[in-house]
């Protein structure tokens, strides 16, 4: 780091799955907080039979859609690409990242749904050593009865309700 730089206040690590609710909380993220954070976007390769991940998607063309969005915010950013179990590899990644806290968007599985397919941000909930931010993106047109974040902004304005844990 050159004497020029300033290191930002705040780390955050973004689990990012390219879905929806990846840019949703992508969006609120650089909404919600201020431009003095570095932020850390990481997607998980779970290559393999029935994983959902194919070769031919190349996930550093697929980060360009959060670049926009990235470089209008004005934060720091870092992307990469590990590969394994998503919820695995998140929290050993959090470990040497160190940082301040984890954000991730719920995909809005039902009970039966993520009892079979289980879920990262639940996982993410019980064993991240780490604080661990989750956004519940909102169906569309659809407002949140509250937000836990008590912003006096009217609920069909947000797009998504952050709970901390």
């Amino acid at each position: 780091m050159t004497d020029n730089e300033t290191r930002a206040s705040r780390t955050i690590l973004c689990p990012v799955d390219f879905s929806e609710s990846s840019i949703t909380t992508l969006q609120q993220i650089v909404t919600d907080f201020s431009h003095d954070i570095e932020l850390n976007l990481l997607h998980v390769l779970e290559v393999g039979p029935g994983t959902g991940e194919h070769p031919h998607e190349r996930p550093d063309v697929q980060f360009a859609m959060y670049l926009e969005t990235l470089n209008q915010a004005g934060c720091q950013y870092r992307l990469f690409i590990e590969s394994g179990s998503p919820a695995e590899t998140i929290i050993s990644f959090a470990g040497n990242l160190q940082p301040d806290f984890i954000t991730i968007g719920s995909h809005g599985m039902t009970n039966l749904k993520c009892l079979v397919m289980g879920s990262t941000a639940e996982a993410l909930l019980r064993y991240a050593p780490f604080p661990v931010l989750l956004y519940k993106a909102h169906p569309k047109g659809r407002a949140p009865f509250c937000s836990s974040n008590h912003e006096h902004r009217p609920a069909r304005e947000r797009m998504a309700t952050m709970y901390w844990f």
